[in-house]
């Protein structure tokens, strides 16, 4: 009777922590002129600036949404193709670690933090991150994404629960901070580039 009773109490748990998890994820609205994220503890204010599309090598990146009250879903380390193409045609192993191409590329190499459309967008963002963790595991290949969105800007900042504006404590750490809307992803072929 007691391992009845004990499988019951799990499946519930397990239930409510799954349901727990997912719905109070981070959360995003978009209008012609902003974006706002509310995160559960903040409410995170962006204005839609310049449109931008672009076509980036990963080279790091990270699933941020996971991380308590993060301003972004996730974040690439990420270089042009434009600059890429450019290096590769003297280094053509650039991409390696132990090429001489390497640190020309790591100076070109910006972080980009991304807050996703859609489910599909993010589907892909995950997706690529993915790719690329398992690439470097494997041959080295790297992973390229094409991007297009709007660049965005945080104006404001508040604490959801107090509605404390925040903006003056929170905005100048993160000016440095490249923020962008993504509304289009797809991962494309490197090589073909290049």
């Amino acid at each position: 009777m007691v391992r009845p009773l004990v499988l019951v109490a799990s499946l519930v748990l397990a239930v409510y922590l799954y349901l727990d998890r997912f719905s109070a994820g981070p959360s995003l609205t978009v209008s012609d002129t902003a974006a706002v994220r509310d995160t559960g503890e903040l409410r995170v204010n962006f204005e839609r600036r310049s449109r931008f599309a672009e076509t980036f090598m990963i080279f790091g990146g990270n699933l941020d949404r996971r991380l308590h009250n993060s301003f972004s879903d996730v974040s690439l380390a990420a270089l042009g193709m434009e600059d890429a193409s450019r290096i590769h045609d003297t280094y053509p192993d650039f991409h390696m670690c132990k090429s001489a191409g390497a640190p020309i590329a790591q100076k070109l190499t910006r972080t980009l933090y991304l807050n996703a459309g859609d489910q599909s967008i993010m589907g892909t963002l995950k997706q690529s991150l993915a790719l690329h963790s398992d690439r470097l595991a494997g041959n080295g290949e790297r992973t390229c994404i094409a991007l297009e969105g709007d660049q965005i800007e945080l104006s404001s900042v508040t604490h959801e629960q107090t509605t404390t504006d925040v903006s003056n404590d929170v905005i100048p750490r993160l000016r440095h901070m490249d923020f962008y809307l993504i509304d289009y992803a797809e991962i494309v072929d490197c090589g073909s580039l290049l």
